[in-house]
């Protein structure tokens, strides 16, 4: 069974999309993962702390190829408002991620992801987990 599995099903009353990958983090990689507290309900408010805070988080310019546990960022409606864990299992690209219009966590193919209301707008390296980077 794929280490990704143990995770499907999760409510999203209890893992926003943040506390989701917080959780994942901690679990799978021993590493307390720093990321703003709240995430706002609301699309407009979630984009626009995606929007001013993403580029702490993120490599923009990585050469490396994707891996798991690398961040997904995903939007609808042309807005950042979304992320999760990349994941790839029988070489096939997924995103592991809890979203409240699910209820739970889920796992989908990220070239299915348009099926959702959601489109994938790249996969980033992590630049650090707290601080320092890895």
């Amino acid at each position: 069974m794929h280490w990704s599995c143990k995770y499907i099903g999760l409510l999203y009353s209890d893992y926003n999309c943040a506390e989701f990958i917080k959780l994942i983090i901690k679990k799978e990689l021993g590493v307390d993962l720093i990321l703003p507290q709240d995430l706002p309900n609301r699309i407009d408010k979630q984009s626009q702390l995606i929007n001013n805070k993403v580029y702490e988080y993120i490599e923009l310019n990585s050469d490396e190829k994707n891996k798991d546990f690398d961040l997904v960022l995903m939007s609808a409606r042309r807005r950042f408002c979304h992320i999760g864990l990349f994941v790839i299992i029988n070489n096939e690209s997924y995103v592991l991620h809890s979203i409240g219009t699910k209820t739970r966590s889920c796992l989908h193919r990220i070239k299915d992801l348009n099926l959702h209301s959601i489109s994938c707008e790249g996969v980033y390296k992590w630049k650090s987990y707290t601080g320092t980077d890895r």
